[in-house]
């Protein structure tokens, strides 16, 4: 990637890395993906703007610059939706 990883979390099959000071989103692994490819929403457009990063089993979640957490399964796009249960909370890692 040529840039400074600032966060990287592993799960069951999968990686997850954070790359760059726009906290661009990459994914590899999960049997298909052998390089680090980035992470887009619905829509196709990369992720940016997350600060950590942490990985179980299938299961992800990103921490945003804004404070707000997603939950994502590998392999899926990144959710249009933060996880509701934490709005209104400071979250400062993962």
């Amino acid at each position: 990637m040529g840039e400074q990883v600032r966060a990287v979390s592993a799960g069951g099959h999968h990686a997850l890395a954070v790359v760059g000071d726009d906290g661009r989103l990459y994914e590899w692994g999960g049997g298909t993906v052998k390089t680090p490819q980035p992470v887009a929403d619905s829509s196709g457009t990369p992720v940016r703007g997350v600060r950590a990063v942490a990985s179980g089993g299938d299961c992800n979640l990103a921490l945003k610059d804004s404070g707000e957490v997603y939950l994502w399964n590998t392999g899926q796009p990144f959710p249009a939706n933060f996880l509701p249960e934490l709005k209104g909370q400071t979250v400062v890692s993962l």
